[in-house]
């Protein structure tokens, strides 16, 4: 799992809530689509605020690097360039999940 921290540039909060419900909504199928052919299962952005700064943290589970050519991907990136400013990684710590092959009941 890979989770990164994302502090919002200034005045780019609705921007990015706007790309993150296209993503959702509109782009879904085909966000969904990357996702698989990343080798992964999920993705997701959460914001939150600190003082008066917003920031994200980006989670995923995906296993390959995203496809360069891929228009939702360039968009994605895009995106991310005019709204976020790298702030730093995360360490995992423990991940449980059910539907690991281990899992019994």
């Amino acid at each position: 799992m890979k989770i990164k921290v994302f502090k919002l540039k200034q005045g780019k909060e609705s921007q990015w809530k706007k790309w993150c419900k296209q993503l959702q909504t509109t782009h879904r199928k085909e966000a969904l689509s990357t996702i698989r052919e990343e080798c992964g299962t999920f993705e997701s952005f959460i914001l939150y605020k600190v003082g008066n700064e917003y920031y994200t943290i980006g989670i995923s589970d995906t296993q390959i690097p995203a496809n360069k050519n891929s228009s939702l991907n360039k968009e994605h990136q895009k995106q991310k360039r005019e709204c976020l400013e790298y702030f730093l990684d995360t360490e995992v710590l423990y991940e449980l999940n059910t539907k690991d092959k281990d899992y019994i009941i």
